[in-house]
């Protein structure tokens, strides 16, 4: 145990003689290289910013040619059973009251479209979309406008319809569809 000891002091007196030594040398002091808390936030928020830049980057709603199947929407009844009774008193509605009843278009996609027209097509981007069988109800942003069926999207542009999978778009007489993501 002593002999630990005495190279600990041994230890501490050569830790001594050193800092003296610099001292009166002038030579500057080791110092403790510590991360502040301050440089550690900076990072994060560098990586915070590059993730934001990243994602907004990225194409929302500009992805056309993939078919999308809309959702069958099922039309529940408000009935709430009462205590005690079983689901089997719930009535089913009829697969009449299933059906939803979309409007087709036959217009080609943007992408179809002759590439002469094709470029005269301001930049468009669907944002949301949202399609109902209630047709007061449905809306669609374009490039983060709100619009409803047949509104004037911008000078020559029309919003002919909103469909279960985009919208139909009119430019200078040439009907086309956008689809949503």
């Amino acid at each position: 145990m002593s002999l630990i000891l005495d190279a600990l002091r041994r230890a501490e007196d050569a830790r001594d003689r050193d800092l003296g030594r610099r001292i009166s040398h002038g030579l500057p002091l080791k110092k403790r290289r510590r991360w502040p808390m301050w440089m550690f936030f900076g990072v994060l928020v560098l990586v915070a910013a590059g993730v934001s830049a990243w994602w907004l980057t990225l194409p929302s709603g500009t992805v056309e040619g993939v078919p999308v199947q809309p959702v069958a929407r099922v039309n529940v009844p408000a009935h709430v059973p009462a205590r005690g009774s079983s689901l089997a008193d719930i009535p089913l509605p009829s697969p009449a009251s299933q059906a939803v009843e979309a409007p087709r278009s036959q217009a080609p996609l943007l992408h179809e479209l002759p590439q002469a027209i094709r470029v005269t097509v301001p930049a468009l981007t669907v944002n949301a979309h949202v399609w109902t069988q209630d047709p007061s109800r449905r809306f669609v942003l374009l490039n983060m406008q709100r619009f409803r069926d047949g509104d004037r999207v911008q000078d020559g542009l029309q919003l002919v319809t909103i469909l279960p999978e985009g919208v139909e778009l009119d430019w200078q007489g040439t009907r086309f569809r956008l689809l949503s993501q």
